[in-house]
């Protein structure tokens, strides 16, 4: 069973494991509490983590970038990845979205497996660009409506 939720304080391990290895346990449970406040900079985010089986797996966020519009990101941890774990995450991230009605993500040409990922849930290409740190990027757009809805649920 996949489930979303937020980060718990006893989660800080992991952190540490596969994002963060050179902080310390109080910067984890920092970074914890960071992530289950709701903002940055700012501006309202969803940072949830991702568990599968009792095992956290990866997590998965939205950044809102305006009002009705946020940015998605999802990242599975090395050992649980090429499960479907990711897909599973998004379908349901998307299914619960009520706030926005379009999801944006931006995923390096070079990840074929994010781009497969994405399009697979109906994402589009809108743009491509060179980043900030010179790579080339894709953006990726979804509008959120009934049908998206649909198609997500019977695809589960």
């Amino acid at each position: 069973m996949l489930t979303l939720r937020p980060y718990r304080q006893s989660d800080w391990p992991v952190l540490i494991q596969y994002q963060y290895p050179t902080i310390t346990e109080a910067e984890a449970k920092q970074l914890i509490s960071d992530y289950n406040s709701g903002y940055y900079n700012g501006s309202s985010i969803q940072i949830l983590a991702i568990e599968h089986s009792g095992i956290l797996v990866g997590y998965t966020s939205l950044l809102e970038q305006a009002p009705g519009i946020a940015s998605e990101g999802v990242e599975i941890y090395p050992p649980y990845r090429r499960q479907g774990l990711a897909y599973r995450a998004l379908q349901q991230l998307l299914l619960q979205t009520t706030a926005y009605h379009t999801i944006t993500v931006q995923i390096r040409k070079d990840n074929i497996a994010s781009l497969t990922l994405h399009k697979k849930l109906g994402f589009q290409i809108t743009a491509e660009f060179i980043n900030c740190r010179g790579h080339e990027v894709y953006s990726l757009s979804l509008t959120l409506h009934q049908e998206i809805a649909t198609s997500l649920r019977s695809s589960q």
